[in-house]
């Protein structure tokens, strides 16, 4: 079952992101469904960290089972993000 675990990072770029408290809140949860399409959700989420400001933010991907490399490639550029695999 999914259990809301706190946010890890706020920012608007790779390099300005300060850790959250355990007890901050977040104003934004982006979801975002994935599958196989790796280069298309590091172009969302560079798109989302440039553009995004004021709020602390969590971005979730939710993949369907891809079945590729689609976690590493996300996630070696944006390690914060978190990652559930559907698993059919």
């Amino acid at each position: 079952a999914y259990q809301r675990a706190p946010p890890t990072f706020v920012g608007r770029t790779k390099h300005h992101r300060r850790p959250l408290s355990e007890s901050a809140a977040v104003d934004l949860s982006i979801l975002i469904v994935n599958y196989k399409t790796p280069q298309l959700i590091v172009d969302c989420l560079r798109s989302v960290y440039t553009h995004t400001s004021g709020i602390t933010f969590e971005v979730i991907v939710v993949d369907n089972e891809s079945g590729d490399n689609s976690q590493a490639i996300v996630q070696a550029e944006f390690p914060q993000v978190r990652w559930f695999d559907m698993g059919y």
